[in-house]
């Protein structure tokens, strides 16, 4: 028994001596400061008591003491080597992590160059929820916002035709337009989302039109929430970009080409259906193509640009080839081939 006190007693010891070793060797620096201090204490205290100079004495102790309680303040502070984070890395990795934060928020918002888009990561849409009073037209309605403000609301990124400007006559499929738009709108809770311009010329605010808050910004989601692609998907708008406000400009333009291959709405008028214009002005050309000798864009016969073209300066081309090799380029709006 008294064997098994003893060797209790040495491995308490032992595990003593231990951390006092790893204490000392951890402190080395702060104890040999205050070592050195107390030797030129020493020295300083003899000198002192035979009227000798201690002048190098009282350095040493100054030194000795510095280092020491230096040490001993500090590295209580000091947190253990695989925690400790130097500033200058805290502010590399902060930097990192905000630059990874803002690329993911580009990745995910920005515009694909692609046709086949995959599902994007949920990401937050700042949106004003509202209520349409009334609609205008195929492409502007009345809606008051959660503020009780209302305001007269132009959707981005499209044209419907024409049905009530104080100059022009009805359209081609502009009744459509407006009675689509009116049916589906009119009356329901929608969710505004604005792009870089908020208001044009007029003091119309500018908005992509969201039926139901998106969970993000995929193809998807836009075909089945975004009542802007849902005109242009069925055929009852034309593709309008109006530079900044690009963001879903690659979206809208596929939309477009899938109702146009598929003759949806406007798409499948006859050229030679177009309404007559009421002034030589509006002409609009039954050729495969038309361009302006003051532009060097083509179009479909039936775009809203062609039909602005003065027939002083119309040219006819029989094929997009020979339009091509005259230099003329595809209009971004109708997108002819």
């Amino acid at each position: 028994m008294a064997k098994k006190e003893s060797g209790c007693l040495y491995l308490i010891l032992g595990v003593i001596a231990l951390a006092i070793l790893m204490w000392v060797l951890k402190n080395i620096i702060g104890l040999v400061g205050l070592a050195l201090a107390g030797w030129a204490g020493y020295r300083l205290y003899q000198k002192y008591n035979n009227k000798e100079q201690y002048k190098l004495e009282a350095v040493f102790m100054g030194i000795g003491l510095l280092v020491g309680i230096g040490w001993f303040a500090v590295a209580p502070n000091t947190p253990p080597n695989d925690q400790a984070t130097p500033p200058s890395t805290q502010s590399s990795l902060s930097s990192q992590n905000t630059n990874q934060l803002t690329s993911s928020k580009e990745e995910t918002t920005s515009t694909p160059n692609t046709e086949i888009y995959p599902d994007t990561v949920s990401i937050p849409i700042i949106m004003i929820a509202g209520v349409v009073t009334s609609v205008i037209d195929g492409d502007t309605a009345h809606i008051r916002l959660a503020n009780g403000k209302e305001e007269k609301v132009r959707f981005i990124g499209l044209d419907t035709p024409e049905t009530k400007h104080p100059s022009q006559p009805v359209e081609s499929y502009g009744q459509e337009s407006a009675q689509f738009t009116t049916s589906q709108l009119t009356g329901k809770q929608v969710y505004l989302e604005t792009d870089v311009n908020k208001r044009d010329n007029y003091g119309r605010l500018l908005a992509y039109v969201w039926t139901n808050p998106p969970k993000s910004t995929s193809d998807s989601e836009i075909r089945s929430k975004m009542f802007n692609a849902t005109l242009l998907q069925g055929g009852y708008a034309q593709l309008m970009t109006i530079s900044p406000n690009v963001k879903y400009v690659d979206y809208f333009t596929t939309y477009q080409k899938e109702a146009r291959v598929a003759s949806k709405g406007l798409w499948g008028i006859e050229f030679t259906e177009a309404e007559p214009a009421s002034t030589p002005s509006q002409t609009v050309s039954t050729e495969a193509f038309v361009g302006s000798s003051k532009s060097d864009k083509y179009h479909y016969p039936y775009c809203q640009w062609a039909k602005k073209i003065n027939p002083a300066n119309l040219v006819e081309f029989s094929s997009s080839e020979e339009a091509r090799k005259a230099g003329y380029v595809p209009c971004k709006v109708c997108s002819p081939p």
